[in-house]
């Protein structure tokens, strides 16, 4: 699920009600740096459903026929943390400025 802060939550689908609130089971958040992530727990999880942007499943022998050469590589939150503080600390040396190159690749702006 991605949620309108922008944060993505992982986990089982338990129960939705007609105004979409939603209860996951095994709930995890998902801290993406690239293509490198940090699973943070939540467990039980409530979500109010205004909150919600988008629901998908992510099952990963159904999401490897769309993305066969994708991978994602898992860090410890130590190694996310580091990650994390390097690409606010090149965010802030180039003012936070972003370009997207024809290939999809950002790049940064002076």
């Amino acid at each position: 699920m991605q949620l309108r802060d922008g944060r993505k939550i992982l986990g089982e689908l338990l129960s939705f009600d007609q105004y979409s609130n939603i209860v996951v089971n095994g709930a995890r958040e998902r801290k993406m740096i690239g293509l490198n992530y940090y699973d943070e727990s939540l467990g039980l999880y409530i979500i109010r459903g205004e909150n919600v942007v988008l629901i998908g499943d992510q099952h990963p022998s159904r999401l490897s026929k769309y993305s066969p050469t994708l991978t994602l590589n898992q860090l410890s939150k130590e190694e996310f943390n580091k990650l994390e503080a390097e690409e606010k600390e090149k965010q802030q040396a180039t003012g936070g400025h972003k370009s997207i190159k024809s290939g999809g690749e950002e790049d940064d702006i002076m």
